[in-house]
């Protein structure tokens, strides 16, 4: 069974989040937001994330993890100077909820369902496929991206100051914590 709850993390992977079956809740950086069977979430590396079950209902979902350097061929990559590292960082921005109503998500959904396939079957050669279809979906996304404003200054410190909470309770947590340490590291 899926995790009924997964806290609030971030991590330097990009992950695909494939809403399969049921409701449930999944928060991108502060945009907390109801899933459905059909939504795929859209996880930069670096971004705070967290899936939770909405109330009783259950949510089963696939999770597509993969080190951006995958899709990184080197220093001289133009497609990575201009559009992979550039999405990766959240510079060229593009929506992280993709509902059925985007009018990418039947494209979006058809290369998962073909990455799924390839995985499971693994014929010769299977690997290049799944990266064509991966290159495929960031195609899609930035192609289909709508112009998004600038983040806030004040929700990007906000984000850093989560993260340096969360990293020192990760690494302090079997010692007492008290909220004038958590105001000490934020300032």
């Amino acid at each position: 069974l899926d995790f009924t709850l997964v806290p609030l993390h971030w991590h330097s992977e990009l992950e695909i989040v494939v809403i399969q079956k049921g409701n449930g809740i999944i928060c991108v950086d502060f945009d907390r937001r109801p899933v459905t069977a059909g939504d795929i979430v859209f996880i930069r590396p670096g971004q705070l994330h967290s899936i939770e079950q909405d109330g009783t209902q259950q949510m089963e979902y696939e999770n597509i993890i993969l080190k951006p350097e995958l899709l990184i061929s080197g220093d001289t990559d133009l497609c990575a100077r201009q559009f992979i590292t550039p999405l990766m960082k959240g510079e060229l921005g593009c929506a992280a909820f993709l509902p059925p109503a985007l009018s990418c998500h039947a494209e979006i959904s058809a290369c998962i369902s073909r990455i799924d396939g390839l995985c499971a079957g693994r014929p010769k050669g299977y690997q290049l496929a799944v990266k064509g279809n991966l290159f495929q979906i960031l195609f899609l996304l930035i192609s289909h991206r709508q112009i998004k404003s600038a983040e806030p200054a004040f929700q990007s410190k906000s984000l850093e100051k989560i993260k340096t909470i969360l990293k020192y309770v990760e690494e302090h947590y079997a010692e007492p914590i008290t909220i004038d340490d958590m105001a000490a590291l934020t300032f």
